[in-house]
């Protein structure tokens, strides 16, 4: 068996660095090294150099530095190990096979994922029924124009029955649907029925849903996906995907309240 520490040594030195960091920032070449902006702080002149021949990336600016397992883990907001799964998978090195308990918690992880595309599906074709028009129209009143709800793939909750037809037509059962936290607690009803549904991401997966009663109706004005294995509250932030570039390069993040005023800061 391999030791850890030879795998690593073993993919830093098939990694490219170049053609790796290469897929983040635009670099040019500038004597025996590239350059390029810094992904890590606000700059409009070059200041970003990587190295091939050590290996190696620095930046004149802000200071930051590394080897090619540093800049997955600065740029991606990853821990080592995940830096070193991605970059093995890469270079086509295998780290370490996954526990049998990992394999189960991934595959729970894409089935839940799966049950959400299904029922983001549904929203997204509900919100341009004609049916659908005061939902339009308070998207319309929140300053969302039409154009930008169908690029961030906002929807619309729609009737519990045509949520669980479209459902079966998926493959989706009630347990799936209400494991992913779609379902109230009978099974019986959809969670975001009648409402303006807010589609939630956290490292590009789809983890659930946010939405908001639109008019005078019964029940809470806002809700979202209950717990669930993708989608826990205390650990998301609505539009955090979006942001993370920016984030990154000027070191600040503006948090606003809600769902619309996110989506504005975005457009603007």
């Amino acid at each position: 068996m391999v030791a850890s520490d030879d795998i690593v040594e073993r993919i830093r030195q098939a990694a490219d660095i170049v053609q790796i960091i290469g897929r983040y920032v635009p670099l040019r070449k500038g004597g025996r090294d590239f350059i390029g902006c810094c992904p890590f702080h606000n700059e409009k002149t070059p200041s970003f150099s990587v190295s091939p021949s050590k290996r190696f990336f620095y930046c004149f600016g802000c200071r930051e530095s590394g080897d090619v397992f540093t800049f997955l883990m600065k740029y991606e907001g990853l821990d080592f190990n995940e830096a070193k799964r991605k970059l093995g998978d890469l270079v086509g090195i295998e780290v370490a096979k996954p526990s049998l308990q990992e394999r189960q918690r991934k595959q729970a992880h894409a089935q839940l994922t799966n049950a959400n595309l299904v029922a983001q599906s549904f929203f997204v074709a509900q919100l341009w029924k004609e049916s659908s028009k005061e939902a339009r129209r308070y998207l319309e009143k929140r300053g969302i124009p039409l154009h930008y709800a169908r690029e961030v793939k906002m929807g619309f909750g729609g009737a519990s029955a045509d949520f669980f037809e479209h459902l079966e037509k998926g493959k989706i059962d009630r347990d799936l649907a209400f494991k992913a936290g779609l379902l109230g607690d009978s099974r019986e009803r959809c969670l975001f029925e009648g409402k303006i549904v807010f589609p939630i991401f956290s490292d590009g997966n789809l983890a659930g849903f946010g939405a908001r009663r639109i008019g005078d109706g019964s029940g809470p004005k806002y809700i979202n996906s209950r717990e669930s294995l993708l989608f826990q509250k205390s650990q998301l932030l609505f539009g955090w995907d979006a942001a993370q570039d920016a984030l990154r390069r000027h070191r600040r993040a503006v948090v606003v309240e809600g769902y619309t005023d996110v989506l504005a800061c975005h457009q603007n």
